[in-house]
């Protein structure tokens, strides 16, 4: 049973993943994550639009791991101020470029919602008629439970299970990869 609704069911999907905040499981690859992160959307109902994503980090990541992900669009920066701010700038875009239609947003992350901004900038999207979507490490604060239509904790979306509240009859996961895997203002 989806809960999507049908006008965000087929609309276009951003994800930003912050991989220092919520870096690869042990034992899985950026691809299987991907690959369970598109599974866990599509039993959401959100199966019809495009995907992109971006996974932002400051560690020096192997681009070899990447490769096979050929959905993730790595974003590689040096100091955490700059990843903020291009996350910040990424929300703030998605916004801009599709504020004349229905789209889904999901954020990867866990300090991104200690900042204030971006709290504004992903509620002002919520009422353009975006659909948010947030993944955090712990169980999130109420606040954030109202600005979002489903939230996960990460070590559920990472191997492709159901959102919290969200018992998922048929939840796919993708087996581990046997190569190398990582480590872990208007609109």
């Amino acid at each position: 049973m989806s809960s999507a609704t049908s006008k965000f069911s087929m609309a276009k999907t951003c994800v930003l993943w912050d991989m220092d905040d919520c870096p690869v499981p042990g034992g899985l690859s950026p691809a299987s994550v991907c690959a369970n992160i598109k599974s866990a959307l599509n039993n959401m109902g959100y199966s019809g639009g495009t995907m992109s994503m971006s996974a932002y980090s400051l560690e020096k990541l192997n681009e070899q791991d990447f490769e096979s992900a050929d959905d993730i669009n790595l974003v590689q920066l040096d100091s955490r101020s700059d990843k903020h701010e291009r996350m910040f700038r990424d929300v703030y875009m998605w916004g801009l470029q599709h504020r004349d239609e229905p789209t889904n947003l999901l954020v990867i992350s866990q300090k991104i919602f200690l900042d204030d901004k971006y709290v504004a900038a992903l509620n002002l999207l919520k009422e353009n008629e975006n659909n948010i979507l947030l993944t955090l490490l712990q169980d999130p604060s109420q606040s954030l439970q109202s600005l979002a239509s489903s939230v996960w904790l990460w070590t559920s979306l990472s191997t492709g299970a159901s959102p919290l509240g969200i018992q998922s009859e048929s939840s796919e996961f993708v087996a581990p990869s046997l190569t190398s895997p990582s480590s872990g203002t208007s609109l």
